[in-house]
């Protein structure tokens, strides 16, 4: 865990090599983080409150909510609040799935009915058992049962957002981008770490996503950035640097003119919006 002027980061322990399952009460307030992995949180009963990228949500049974590397939430509970949480890497993760989940509008707060949950709560149960247990084959037995959980996510989450269909490189392209917009990767990079001539895997990332690879990483940036602004005490500089640029020039050039407006301004405006 890592301390930092908005907050504390998370970060996934070196020795865990894919998926690390908890099941845990979750006895005081979590204050606003952000993660350096995936995270899951699975609530199995009690009560709470979640506060996820300046937004409000309660926490009971059937709340499920997905974290990216981009992301920063507190978590209250109210009333014996039990969870699963998970920190896993991309890796773990189906492309496909992955990119669907993430491509989904807004933040991935989702609410499974009954019958939903209690698939979901034996699948975590497994995950939790085959870790503990470190039986042969068992990196490849949490895989698959990590991709059945997202496909039970994926029934949770209105048709029109998952009907994308994408090539797994294109895939695995946009999840690393998620994963790593701060270390601001190349698209030379980011094709060579998916198997593709960069030309054509610029070509196609337009296609797919509608945006050039630079505007679609400078738009991650952007994003966290919004988010530090108003998550945090943080100057100016420090939300720059760590949010992936790496000129405090451009930043501000960038910031202003997808906002039309400096960031001072821009959570001045916003945090009196919420007052």
């Amino acid at each position: 865990m890592k301390h930092s002027a908005y907050g504390f980061s998370i970060h996934i322990p070196e020795q865990i090599t894919d998926v690390a399952p908890e099941y845990h009460l979750v006895p005081k307030p979590i204050g606003m983080h952000c993660h350096d992995c995936y995270e899951i949180e699975v609530v199995v009963s009690g009560s709470g409150t979640q506060v996820l990228n300046e937004q409000h949500y309660p926490l009971e049974r059937g709340c499920i909510t997905l974290l990216s590397p981009a992301d920063f939430h507190s978590v209250t509970p109210l009333k014996d609040l039990c969870i699963y949480n998970f920190l896993l890497r991309g890796s773990m993760l189906p492309p496909k799935l992955l990119h669907t989940i993430w491509a989904y509008d807004g933040n991935k707060y989702l609410r499974a009915d009954d019958d939903t949950m209690r698939e979901v709560i034996s699948i975590c149960e497994l995950l939790n058992w085959e870790h503990c247990k470190r039986s042969p084959n068992r990196a490849a037995f949490m895989k698959n049962l990590m991709e059945c959980f997202f496909l039970l996510l994926l029934r949770t989450m209105p048709d029109e957002q998952t009907r994308g269909e994408y090539e797994d490189s294109i895939s695995r392209g946009i999840s690393y981008l998620h994963q790593n917009f701060q270390e601001s990767p190349s698209l030379q990079k980011t094709a060579s770490l998916v198997g593709l001539n960069p030309d054509y895997f610029s070509h196609r990332f337009h296609q797919v996503t509608g945006r050039t690879y630079t505007a679609y990483l400078t738009q991650l940036k952007l994003s966290h950035a919004k988010k530090l602004l108003l998550t945090n005490d943080s100057t100016v500089t420090e939300v720059c640097f760590s949010s992936g640029f790496t000129s405090f020039s451009n930043f501000m050039k960038v910031f202003k003119a997808h906002t039309s407006m400096s960031p001072k301004q821009y959570a001045q405006t916003h945090t009196q919006d919420k007052e």
